[in-house]
């Protein structure tokens, strides 16, 4: 069985009966797990060659809209859609995601017969037809690029990357899946990293990787690059790391996020006062930036007296302890919930 991929909730499959006479004749479904559309003209040769009746059926739930035919000696047309609905669903696992087979267990697949048909031919005008020879050389290309993205060959990677399906299919799961604690990884993402950029795509694990590398100028092109739906990810790696001591990676990735969104969100300024907590004095950054981004957290307390919190405990490690107590002060003043935790803080 193979299967097509639903498009605004189409079904368009075929099915063929098996058994030796019409007492245990059961039909199985044909579908087409690499297309949208599925060609009557293959419904008509599977008739031919096999001397059976075939049934061809198309069906779009979101507009009622339902087509089936039955090829064969005695053809027949059906063009109400709860009559074709109603034939399709007498078919058994009539509509089967193919994603659905891979739960399967071995006892459960024994219920399925699968087909596949080889060297179909090329014919732009048909609803179905073979690979056309664009197709064919991708596909090559993403067996190769795979291969390269194992063996962390970048610079053969970066070749095929005008591609539009080895870009989307396999570089962005390698910006996604990347171990930058791994040596290696981490100097195949930094290569890589200039085409997301290049293309106005880039991901946290490269604005990461570029800072592990010291290239300044390659982190804040990422920054820049990067869509506005990503940024999140640089507070939640931020966060990550922070624990683990890196100081200075966590407060450039919270910073580079807040100087993007325009210091505007408590919430992110609040993880912002929290990871400065974690590295005050340890982040690697003149005093200057470091002041600014206090000054940005402050003026939020008032919105989310949680930063006060975990500004009252930074300004006591900085020894500012007039801000500390103004810290204090300003959370009693909005409401702050946590006062007996902030005490013993």
């Amino acid at each position: 069985m193979v299967k097509i991929r639903s498009q605004r909730k189409q079904k368009r499959s075929f099915a063929i009966p098996i058994g030796k006479d019409d007492t245990e004749q059961q039909w199985i479904g044909v579908h087409d797990s690499e297309r949208y559309t599925a060609d009557p003209a293959l419904a008509r040769a599977l008739s031919i060659h096999f001397g059976i009746d075939v049934w061809f059926y198309n069906i779009t739930d979101s507009v009622n809209q339902a087509y089936a035919k039955k090829y064969g000696k005695e053809e027949e047309v059906i063009k109400k859609y709860n009559e074709a609905l109603e034939k399709a669903e007498s078919f058994p696992y009539s509509y089967p995601y193919f994603s659905e087979l891979k739960s399967l267990t071995e006892e459960e697949l024994k219920e399925f017969i699968f087909l596949s048909f080889e060297d179909i031919p090329y014919r732009p005008k048909a609803q179905y037809s073979g690979p056309s020879p664009e197709q064919l050389n991708t596909n090559d290309l993403l067996v190769l690029a795979k291969q390269y993205v194992e063996n962390k060959n970048a610079d053969e990677l970066i070749k095929l990357a005008d591609n539009h399906s080895v870009y989307y299919d396999i570089i962005h799961n390698a910006f996604d899946y990347a171990n930058l604690d791994d040596a290696t990884d981490l100097a195949f993402i930094y290569k890589l990293g200039l085409i997301g950029i290049q293309k106005k795509d880039a991901y946290c694990s490269i604005a990461e990787a570029a800072l592990r590398m010291n290239d300044e100028k390659m982190f804040e092109e990422a920054i820049q690059a990067m869509a506005d739906y990503r940024l999140y990810t640089l507070e939640q790696r931020a966060l990550d790391i922070v624990g683990k001591g890196e100081a200075y990676i966590a407060f450039r990735l919270i910073e580079a996020y807040l100087n993007r969104i325009a210091y505007q969100d408590p919430r992110v300024l609040n993880n912002a006062a929290y990871i400065l907590l974690r590295t005050t004095n340890n982040t690697g950054v003149s005093a200057e930036r470091l002041e600014k981004l206090l000054e940005n957290c402050y003026e939020k307390g008032s919105v989310n007296p949680s930063i006060l919190h975990n500004l009252a405990c930074v300004y006591v490690n900085l020894k500012n302890y007039n801000m500390a107590l103004q810290c204090v002060s300003d959370a009693v003043k909005y409401g702050y919930h946590l006062i007996d935790q902030l005490k013993n803080d």
